[in-house]
């Protein structure tokens, strides 16, 4: 749910909506393969990323397998390591720094090079939290 408000929200405050199919205004799924594809060719927005994290629109405290599952996204996705040393404290090689959380099973996530099985993997989670917010 905080993944798809943020869509939009970074869709309303950067993108120009003449730029959109109607589709892509206000599917989140479309719309995100429009930023990934036009805004993001370099990469997600590091502020997009910090603010995913935070949970500041949902008000959700991140449980230790929550931190987990986003440190293997984003280690999947190739972020630099930097980006995700100062979201929680791991380095890429798994290092824990302030005695952060460790990721645990990374074999079960696809390969973000299999994009299809990787994207199918993610809108399931994705799926998975809503419900529990629900």
């Amino acid at each position: 749910m905080q993944f798809i408000q943020l869509l939009h929200d970074f869709r309303s405050k950067k993108v120009n909506p003449s730029n959109l199919e109607l589709e892509e205004l206000f599917n989140p799924q479309k719309l995100y393969n429009y930023l990934r594809n036009h805004h993001w060719k370099d990469g997600i927005d590091k502020e997009f990323l910090e603010e995913w994290v935070q949970m500041n629109i949902s008000k959700y405290t991140l449980a230790e397998n929550d931190l987990n599952d986003f440190q293997v996204i984003f280690q999947k996705l190739d972020l630099p390591s930097e980006i995700i040393i100062n979201l929680f404290g791991v380095e890429k090689d798994n290092n824990v720094k302030e005695n952060k959380p460790k990721i645990q099973n990374p074999s079960e996530i696809p390969s973000v090079k299999d994009f299809k099985k990787f994207k199918k993997w993610l809108l399931e989670r994705i799926k998975d939290i809503e419900k529990l917010l629900n």
